[in-house]
């Protein structure tokens, strides 16, 4: 039984998606589609790492985690694009430019699955990045950073471009545990817990959802950031 337990969170991450979704065809609720998106990634993490444990790692499993992170990572954000702009402005045909960023996930999973040079590290900004990034928007309701339709138009197609992009990111594939062989990692582990720690401080009074959304932009920026840098002192620029 407990071979099936990766494969069961895998499918978790995809409700968690598919509930999201849900949650966008309603304005109020849009913070509860970020918060879904949240638990997704939490969800994502965590299946490789079990399914890794217990040795049942397989085609299988690397299939259907795509296939979630499709709706959880793809769909959803862009479902969440379309919601802000529909707050926005009247609905306009050409506001199904948004699920580009559905489109371009799909193409990145595709490309990471058939993919033979990112097994320490990804090229493009990661499906479950991209969820969170919207996840924060979501919590705040689009406030500040989705206030216009062509705010949405270039957050969803930055996003997306981001992801396909011929870009070296940083991928949480510990090589062992010394700091020779992970100093981007640790270093990011530690940036981000300080940037954290700095948002929460900031605004210990309103905690959720703004906090948390603010944490996941610092950690985010943090992460692409840190990313660049490191792939630069690699190439000895």
């Amino acid at each position: 039984m407990l071979r099936h337990l990766p494969n069961v969170i895998t499918l978790l991450n995809l409700l968690c998606g598919a509930i999201s979704i849900c949650f966008s065809l309603h304005f109020e609720h849009l913070p509860a589609a970020g918060l879904m998106i949240l638990i997704a990634a939490v969800f994502d993490l965590f299946d490789g790492m079990i399914a890794r444990a217990l040795k049942v790692d397989g085609a299988m499993g690397k299939e259907l985690d795509s296939l979630a992170d499709v709706v959880s990572f793809g769909v959803a954000p862009s479902a969440i694009a379309f919601a802000l702009m529909l707050r926005i402005q009247a609905f306009e045909w050409w506001f199904i430019v948004v699920f580009i960023n559905a489109l371009f996930a799909a193409y990145r999973l595709a490309r990471f699955n058939t993919s033979t040079n990112q097994k320490h590290g990804f090229i493009g900004l990661p499906s479950p990045a991209n969820g969170l990034l919207w996840a924060s928007i979501a919590l705040i309701e689009g406030n500040y950073l989705v206030d216009s339709v062509l705010k949405a138009i270039l957050w969803t197609v930055a996003s997306g471009v981001f992801m396909v992009a011929n870009i070296p990111m940083i991928a949480f594939k510990f090589d062992g545990h010394t700091w020779k062989n992970n100093q981007d990692r640790y270093t990011l582990i530690a940036a981000i817990l300080i940037g954290c720690i700095v948002c929460v401080g900031m605004e210990f009074e309103n905690l959720f959802p703004f906090a948390l959304a603010m944490c996941l932009l610092v950690g985010l920026s943090l992460y692409a950031v840190i990313s660049l840098l490191f792939n630069l002192i690699k190439r000895g620029i």
